[in-house]
């Protein structure tokens, strides 16, 4: 029976993109050994509203970003969540499934969280639930302690008895292929088009988080990304 799998950041709040990415696998893993990612900013999620799109960060410790993501920490003493929920209700007051999702997202902001990994894996969690998603995630650590890049993803692809590691076209997550097929893991790359849904705002808004797919949409948001996936796979193959 094949199995597929896919890993990626843990970020908070993640872009609609990463739930189509993890969609298209059995198993989505956590890259929680990587570096803290100076291009990616995982701390911060992007809404979209009337006044164009808005970058919210949740502050962590300064010191802590030159080691693993699953080490860092919040910064201590920080009032983003109260910031983060007024910008939010203001951005989506008139978005029709906002209150559908408030006291949820309101108790999430407010976890007394101090690890950046633990407040992530909480939303990807929560995300996941909304969209109806069945993709268990997991820890890299827990899969290949001790090692990172392709080795590491390798190693947890063997340890799961995956035949496929699935990406979205032009991502690369795996740098020597080769490994991977002699390993008996096929690397497949699927061109997923942009998902369209109602919005409040046309403006550009790069890897916009998923909480505006799910505000807009509220229960029909997931089953919006699985016929976008689901079309996407058939472009390519089985």
């Amino acid at each position: 029976m094949s199995l597929a799998i896919t890993a990626e950041y843990p970020y908070v709040f993640p872009p609609v993109w990463f739930f189509q990415k993890a969609a298209l696998a059995d198993h989505l893993i956590l890259a929680d050994t990587f570096r803290f990612p100076k291009r990616d900013k995982i701390n911060r999620y992007r809404v979209l509203g009337f006044v164009g799109c808005v970058a919210l960060v949740v502050p962590v410790r300064r010191a802590q970003r030159a080691g693993a993501i699953r080490d860092v920490e919040l910064a201590a003493n920080e009032d983003w969540p109260d910031r983060h929920w007024k910008t939010l209700s203001n951005i989506y007051k008139a978005a029709p499934f906002f209150d559908y999702y408030a006291d949820e997202l309101f108790n999430l902001l407010h976890g007394n969280w101090r690890s950046l990994l633990r407040l992530a894996e909480r939303t990807i969690d929560w995300s996941l639930n909304k969209l109806g998603l069945n993709v268990e995630w997991l820890r890299l650590s827990e899969l290949a302690p001790g090692r990172s890049g392709d080795e590491a993803l390798l190693a947890a692809a063997k340890k799961l008895g995956a035949d496929t590691y699935v990406l979205l076209d032009g991502q690369k997550d795996v740098r020597n292929e080769g490994e991977f097929h002699e390993a008996g893991v096929h690397v497949e790359a699927v061109a997923v088009e942009e998902l369209q849904y109602h919005r409040l705002s046309q403006a550009h808004c790069p890897s916009v988080s998923v909480l505006d797919l799910l505000v807009n949409e509220g229960p029909e948001a997931g089953t919006r990304l699985r016929q976008n996936v689901s079309a996407a796979r058939n472009l390519r193959g089985p």
